[in-house]
C-alpha cells in the first residue's frame, strides 16, 4: 500500500514544530510498527537539516 501525504512549509525555523507534528501523526497513523521512536527521530532530524539548509540558502550573502 502506497500512502502519500504532503505538507507545504516555508523555509522558516518556526515551521519545525508543525513538521514534527506532521511526521508523528503520519508515522503513528500509517506506518504503525514499522517506525519505532528511533526511526522517527531520524526522520525528524533529516527534516530539520533540510529545513535549515533551505533556510540558509535564502539568506542574503
Amino acid at each position: 500500500m502506497n500512502i502519500r501525504q504532503v505538507l507545504e512549509i516555508s523555509s522558516d525555523f518556526n515551521e519545525l514544530p508543525r513538521v514534527r507534528r506532521f511526521l508523528h501523526k503520519f508515522c503513528n497513523t500509517y506506518a504503525g510498527e514499522r517506525f519505532d521512536e528511533d526511526h522517527l527521530a531520524q526522520m525528524v532530524l533529516a527534516d530539520n537539516e533540510a529545513t535549515v539548509n533551505n533556510y540558509g540558502a535564502c539568506l542574503p550573502r
